[in-house]
């Protein structure tokens, strides 16, 4: 990758240099300097974003810890503290909530939590990517995290207000 990126801007120099000396305007120096990174700087691979339906609610999750790609790694605080900054989606009492990722190929596993706000954690289990929220009516706190065979992980928090 440094072989790559040490050849582009060689590249991108060696045309601005001779656009220069050719008296080309400052409007094609900037086309050729935009296509020259186009060609060389790869974009960032995206990383996979949970789907988390309930009924017909969208349940809103927010990014936590990762490894993905040429994106790399990166680390969140995770658990209560996070999920507890997260928007609670309402859902029915005993509903099934529904995780999924639209990313192919699709996760080899996935791993749940409920978060507790004396900072424990309990495992949730999941059947197909499905849980059923508590029967009793208040705010829950759920953290996802899924595992591609290919080496890429990432992991999500969110939470549920049950009514």
């Amino acid at each position: 990758m440094i072989i790559v990126r040490s050849v582009a801007a060689a590249a991108l120099v060696a045309a601005i240099a001779f656009l220069s000396l050719t008296g080309c305007t400052a409007e094609m120096r900037s086309f050729v300097s935009s296509q020259v990174h186009a060609a060389f700087d790869p974009p960032l691979d995206a990383i996979p974003q949970p789907r988390i339906v309930s009924g017909g609610t969208t349940v809103a999750a927010k990014q936590s810890t990762y490894c993905w790609g040429n994106r790399g790694c990166a680390d969140y605080a995770g658990g209560y503290a996070m999920a507890a900054s997260a928007p609670a989606a309402v859902v029915h009492a005993g509903a099934i909530i529904a995780i999924s990722f639209d990313a192919q190929p699709a996760p080899a596993h996935m791993d749940a939590a409920q978060y507790f706000e004396s900072g424990a954690a309990a495992v949730l289990p999941l059947n197909g990517g499905r849980f059923q929220a508590p029967s009793k009516p208040g705010l829950y706190y759920y953290g996802i995290s899924a595992y591609w065979s290919s080496g890429g992980d990432t992991s999500a928090v969110f939470a549920i207000r049950v009514v």
